[in-house]
């Protein structure tokens, strides 16, 4: 589709999640099935249209898991260069009553980790983070920011891109992508090559013992 096209379709699926949000707040109905689909939908078209103009935008990625952001009770442990983000997790499946599946503790590696931002703003205050507008909103908790500025600013200061974002040789940018949570207390972004996750029933001072203890491990 062009961009007209896509356009088009955009403010058809924002026409119908208007129409199901207001009938939902009208008729007080416990069924969400038709409220989740049409945000799916006008979700989708908004990202599509962002993309094909090649705008920064947020989409969600899949991890397997989002943060529990009515406490979350995230952490993140950096050791040297390598990165470990912690939270409580439950499943991405949200079931028509709104419930999800609690897993544990999600033990997040930051593979190939460049740099991180953490804190400000919490969950609360969201509506305040730059890509908020920019699919943001509609993150379920983990996303990748597509078109990333930030991601582009870091690959030219690192000497990984030329100036105007142009890639040197090896494509190295596209090895790298622009990853965000939104936590209950912070939102925490990297800029890293991959994210590999692990759950844990244990306490969050066992998992940081035994995370300390095999990166010491690793230098005898």
């Amino acid at each position: 589709m062009d961009i007209v096209e896509l356009a088009a379709s955009f403010f058809r699926a924002k026409e119908k999640f208007d129409r199901v949000s207001i009938k939902i707040l009208q008729s007080h109905t416990d069924n969400w099935q038709d409220y989740l689909a049409a945000r799916d939908e006008y979700a989708l078209a908004k990202q599509k249209l962002a993309i094909a103009k090649v705008e920064e935008y947020v989409v969600n990625y899949d991890l397997g898991c989002i943060p529990d952001t009515s406490d979350s009770k995230e952490v993140v442990l950096q050791i040297n260069q390598t990165t470990f983000l912690m939270f409580k997790a439950l499943s991405p499946t949200i079931s028509p009553t709104g419930s999800c599946l609690e897993l544990g503790i999600a033990v997040l590696n930051c593979q190939g980790c460049l740099i991180t931002k953490f804190g400000y703003p919490s969950e609360e205050n969201l509506s305040t983070h730059t890509l908020f507008s920019k699919g943001l909103d509609e993150c379920l908790g983990v996303g990748e920011v597509v078109n990333s500025l930030w991601k582009a600013t870091v690959m030219e200061t690192y000497g990984i891109v030329k100036p105007m974002g142009k890639a040197l040789a090896n494509n190295k940018f596209t090895d790298y992508k622009h990853f965000i949570f939104v936590l209950k207390d912070n939102t925490f972004e990297c800029i890293a090559k991959d994210l590999l996750v692990r759950f844990s029933q244990e306490s969050y001072l066992d998992i940081i013992t035994e995370i300390t203890n095999q990166d010491i491990l690793k230098g005898i």
